[in-house]
């Protein structure tokens, strides 16, 4: 039996999705799509969705038993921040603090008084 070349594989199936893209077909199932969507159907959508959120649930799992930071997985956590790299926390930080409005920074916020500590010593 031969095997087949995964490049060319994958030229075919890209191939594929963008001629059922250009038919107004959902590049998943190849049914009529809804219109909520550029490339999918709700089905697929809420499929793809859901497999997106169990594969960031299980990254996010492995990399807090190995002890490293749930979001970039490169630097151990720091031990104040549970779950965090210093620098992670300082940017989730940053993004709610925009999402929410908040101009002031709070003093006593455990992430700030660790940032201010660490880069004046």
């Amino acid at each position: 039996m031969p095997k087949t070349d995964p490049k060319r594989d994958q030229r075919y199936l890209a191939q594929w999705r963008r001629e059922r893209q250009a038919a107004g077909l959902c590049v998943g199932c190849g049914s009529e799509r809804d219109g909520s969507s550029i490339r999918l159907c709700s089905i697929c959508r809420d499929r793809e969705r859901e497999q997106n959120r169990v594969a960031a649930q299980k990254l996010r799992e492995s990399r807090s038993s190995r002890g490293t930071c749930v979001t970039c997985g490169k630097r151990p956590i720091d031990p104040e921040l549970t779950i965090y790299c210093l620098p992670c926390a300082v940017r989730a930080r940053e993004l709610k603090r925009r999402k929410r409005g908040a101009i002031h920074r709070i003093l006593n916020n455990k992430t700030y008084r660790l940032e201010r500590e660490r880069s004046a010593g």
